[in-house]
């Protein structure tokens, strides 16, 4: 069958480049036209005309019980210092290797400064609209678990559609801001707090850029971290 067996060569080779170039799917699609060269026209003829190869989509229903089992894990979560049981499944889940620093990590001094003047749970988080959709995000320093390096991560909301069914659910997409030094491993960190500022004007230290923005800003080390289309930019106010 030098025309079948020529086939089947193009075939294989068209898989390789379907797999790379689409994944999956595409991959599964060419492999059935492969099966039914290998198999022959008698052989192709006893399948089921209702027989498809691939991987069965998933239906609504079994969508919808993701999704309230997805909302029952989140209620029993025991949520992290300061932070909602929705994020701190989050942080769980998506970036296990990054644990959020706490009212312990700081001194008293520090913990009334955020509580009190700034009105935040913590001196390392706060939040606000950092990408002007309406939802509140949140912002959070952050510690690497092994390196334990600090990180200062934005934690957007997001409304998700999930299909088959058209299900809403909320999400958040995670940020880094910027990386910081490491921490020594006791101790209490008296100096270092994050801010959400509002709307508002930010001048430069050297007095060069005026910059206004429309949305929260984050500032953390002297310097205002703003959330611009697809990334955060930064602006250094002090030193």
């Amino acid at each position: 069958m030098p025309e079948a067996g020529g086939a089947i060569c193009r075939v294989g080779e068209a898989l390789q480049q379907e797999a790379g170039r689409f994944g999956v799917f595409s991959a599964v699609a060419a492999l059935a036209v492969l099966a039914a060269l290998l198999l022959g026209p008698g052989a192709r003829a006893q399948q089921s005309p209702g027989a498809a190869v691939g991987v069965r989509a998933a239906t609504p229903e079994e969508v919808k019980k993701g999704i309230e089992d997805e909302e029952a894990a989140i209620e029993a979560e025991s949520a992290f210092d300061g932070l909602s049981k929705r994020l701190s499944h989050y942080i769980r889940t998506k970036v296990p290797s990054l644990a959020p620093l706490s009212r312990e990590d700081a001194t008293a001094e520090n913990v009334r400064f955020a509580t009190t003047e700034l009105g935040q749970p913590s001196p390392f988080i706060c939040k606000g609209d950092f990408d002007g959709d309406g939802l509140e995000d949140t912002a959070v320093v952050m510690k690497d678990r092994t390196t334990r390096e600090l990180r200062v991560m934005a934690f957007h909301q997001v409304n998700v559609t999930v299909n088959p069914g058209g299900f809403t659910k909320r999400d958040y997409r995670a940020y880094e801001v910027v990386k910081a030094g490491p921490v020594a491993p006791s101790g209490k960190l008296d100096e270092l707090t994050i801010a959400c500022n509002g709307p508002g004007s930010f001048e430069s230290l050297d007095g060069s850029i005026l910059l206004t923005l429309k949305n929260h800003s984050i500032e953390f080390g002297f310097t205002e971290y703003y959330f611009d289309g697809d990334r955060y930019q930064s602006l250094v106010i002090g030193d």
